[in-house]
């Protein structure tokens, strides 16, 4: 669930953000909208903010020091083409289509959820002690972020058709050394990794973890 905030004094812009983006995105919660620096910093010190909708209008730089905290951002604007998008934020063209607007913020979201699970998939393989110096451990977070994305599928049920051939076009390797690069980082991981309680609570009493095994568990338990 992402928490997001409005700043803008422009009731149009606030119109279209509210009909676009929190009506065909159920992951993404309004806490509010704002229309001065105050009311925004007061916002961002009481609440936990990863988006912020604005009016490209507002002096952003008066307020960098307060939207350097917020990770994502949309901004609203006349001429979108001048300014450049990155990871983190989306330029939209307020004058535009709702269509064309909602297949801008479809893409751009994705890209947001694909980041956060990556980040959660890391932070797993983490804890279990997976050695990210082998190339399989790198194969493997994103072996997982696709069966997640694609769990609906259940493409994690055949990873030499789905997973391994996705993974190998990412890094252009071959889908063979894909297979193996991941079966050793994870037999590097059955070797070296000491029992432990959170082992236990992804594999339960499984003296040996699978491909398949710690790929669909993983899946399941994110």
């Amino acid at each position: 669930m992402y928490n997001a905030i409005i700043y803008s004094t422009d009731l149009k812009i606030v119109k279209k953000a509210c009909n676009i983006i929190f009506n065909n995105f159920d992951n993404i919660h309004l806490l509010g909208v704002v229309g001065s620096k105050e009311e925004l910093s007061n916002m961002c010190s009481n609440s936990k903010i990863n988006m912020i909708i604005l009016d490209f209008n507002i002096e952003i730089s008066e307020i960098q020091y307060l939207l350097q905290n917020i990770e994502n951002k949309i901004i609203f604007s006349k001429n979108p083409q001048t300014q450049k998008n990155s990871k983190y934020t989306l330029y939209l063209p307020i004058d535009e289509t709702n269509e064309y607007l909602l297949k801008k913020l479809e893409n751009f979201i994705s890209k947001i959820n694909k980041r956060v699970i990556h980040k959660k998939v890391y932070e797993v393989l983490k804890n279990l002690r997976f050695d990210f110096k082998l190339l399989g451990t790198n194969y493997l977070v994103d072996a997982i972020v696709y069966s997640y994305i694609h769990k609906d599928n259940y493409q994690f049920e055949n990873l030499k058709k789905y997973v391994y051939p996705h993974v190998s076009k990412i890094y252009n390797v071959n889908s063979h050394n894909v297979k193996y690069a991941i079966t050793r980082s994870i037999d590097n991981m059955n070797i070296h990794s000491t029992p432990s309680e959170y082992k236990k609570h992804y594999f339960g009493f499984y003296e040996r973890v699978t491909p398949k095994l710690l790929i669909s568990t993983i899946v399941n338990k994110l």
